[in-house]
Parts: structure tokens; C-alpha cells; sequence
């Protein structure tokens, strides 16, 4: 009896030999992919930008919006009333710091003075002139320092203030005395 050894070849087949093509990617395809994941992020580089470097008129608005927000919440929480000071003359606007907590007589350390919430500060730009400042109806855009007061309540003093940028753009801030709130309102 004869057994006929018959040679089957191998189902695995090597690159070399292979009828099917590797599976991997080409060159071209993931330059391809690169372009486009470049292109995305290039679509992405102006709402970045200008997220962190805003306008000097765009800025200062934020900034009169923050210290009348901070001023608003520091009343209601301390329950005391806060002063926002404008400085027309040196473009500034601070917020005051709250009054330290009374300390605890348990407490050993005093830990409320590291903890204790800033004032807050801004300067405005060159840039941006303030046109108007009315402080509880009176015109005080000629005074070394105007205050608006926040109350513990919630409301707050009347306030005015009109920034104008030197590309033409004006803007008018005005605090609703009932609840404190900014109402920004561009101005032609």
C-alpha cells in the first residue's frame, strides 16, 4: 500500500507573496488626516484668540460688569453694605475687600485671614475714554472719585457709565437699582 503524500501549502501566507494587500495605512492617508486635523484647529485659532485677548472696549466692560457683580454678591453674603469706587481720572475701578470675620474664641489659629476674600481691582485701557459717569443722578465724571453703594438687600445706587473706544464704539452700562444688575446697551 502506497500512501501518496500530497503537499498542501500553507493557508498563512507572508507580505511578500500575498495576494491581498497589507492592511496598514498609506502615507498619503495620513497626511490626509493630518491636513484636515490642521485645519480644524486653524478654524479654532480665532475664537481662542480672541477669548483671551478680548478689546480694550469689550474688556472694560467685563471689568465695570465683575466689580458690580462682586460688590452685589459681597453685600448680600456679609450682609454689610459694599462700595464700588470709580476713579475717572486714573481709569480705575475697585470693589472694597470685605470686613475679616470676627475670629472665634476656640479657634487657636486664625485661619479666616489666608482664606478671606480679595477686593477686587481693574484698570481701564488707554484706549477707552469714559464719556459719561452719573452716580444717583449727578454728574461725577469730574470728581477724583465716584462710589456706588450695594446694599445687603440687593439693590443699589444709581449708576451710569458710558465707555467710548477710539475706533468709534460706545457702550452703556447702567445698574438697575431694584436688583443690582448691569444692563450693557451699545450705543451709536
Amino acid at each position: 500500500m502506497k500512501t501518496a503524500l500530497s503537499f498542501r501549502p500553507s493557508r498563512v501566507s507572508t507580505r511578500i507573496n500575498s495576494p491581498l494587500p497589507a492592511r496598514a495605512f498609506t502615507l498619503i492617508e495620513i497626511m490626509v488626516v493630518v491636513a484636515i486635523i490642521g485645519l480644524v484647529m486653524l478654524m479654532g485659532v480665532p475664537a481662542i484668540y480672541s477669548t483671551m485677548h478680548r478689546d480694550p472696549l469689550t474688556q472694560a466692560v467685563v471689568d465695570v460688569n465683575e466689580a458690580c457683580r462682586r460688590a452685589r454678591a459681597q453685600a448680600i453674603m456679609s450682609g454689610n453694605t459694599t462700595a464700588v469706587h470709580v476713579f475717572p481720572r486714573e481709569r480705575r475701578i475697585t470693589v472694597d475687600a470685605p470686613p475679616p470675620p470676627a475670629p472665634s474664641p476656640d479657634s487657636a489659629m486664625d485661619q479666616s485671614a489666608t482664606n478671606a476674600p480679595q477686593g477686587f481691582s481693574a484698570e481701564i485701557s488707554d484706549r477707552v475714554r469714559i464719556e459719561m459717569l452719573d452716580v444717583n443722578f449727578l454728574n461725577c465724571l469730574n470728581l477724583d472719585m465716584a462710589t456706588v453703594y450695594f446694599n445687603a438687600n440687593g439693590t443699589c445706587d444709581e449708576f451710569n457709565i458710558i465707555l467710548h473706544e477710539d475706533t468709534g464704539e460706545a457702550r452703556r452700562i447702567a445698574l438697575d437699582i431694584t436688583t443690582a444688575t448691569p444692563d450693557v446697551t451699545p450705543i451709536q
